[in-house]
């Protein structure tokens, strides 16, 4: 509680006192709000500036995230491709007989002549005079220098 000066009291009316205190009460808590509105505007300063760094030292960790994954992503790109390339490419096509198919049908099919027919016949562990069964697979080399490589090892 305030302490009153007696010479200030003195010769004023009740109303004039009234006043002076509300004058006083008035200018005391403006001072406090003004206090809290500034600690308050700092305090709302400094979260921002720690909300700041945190985004940003978060943006770095995920900046670093993005090159680790990009380089994981590199390497294996790769070793897919090597992998790849590496695949050895089949030499073969698998055919599937067809109703009055041979072995001298399917020489000229695919190699123009029907001359190949034993060697096509001897790479699938049969002789020129098997009957061929509809939906049976034999395979056939994609070039003729691949079939007289198989057959004459």
């Amino acid at each position: 509680m305030k302490e009153i000066d007696c010479e200030e009291v003195i010769g004023k009316s009740v109303k004039d006192l009234e006043q002076f205190e509300l004058r006083e009460s008035n200018q005391f808590f403006s001072q406090k709000k003004h206090l809290l509105l500034s600690l308050s505007i700092m305090a709302l300063f400094a979260f921002l500036t720690g909300t700041i760094w945190s985004l940003k030292h978060e943006m770095h960790l995920l900046q670093s995230k993005v090159l680790q994954l990009n380089e994981e992503n590199a390497t294996f790109r790769e070793q897919i491709n090597t992998q790849i390339n590496q695949q050895p490419v089949d030499e073969f096509i698998y055919h599937e007989i067809q109703e009055g198919e041979c072995f001298e049908i399917i020489s000229k099919r695919y190699y123009g002549t029907e001359n190949y027919a034993p060697e096509l016949a001897l790479l699938n562990n049969m002789t020129i005079d098997t009957v061929l069964k509809v939906g049976q697979v034999i395979k056939i080399p994609k070039e003729i220098e691949m079939l007289k490589q198989y057959i004459y090892k």
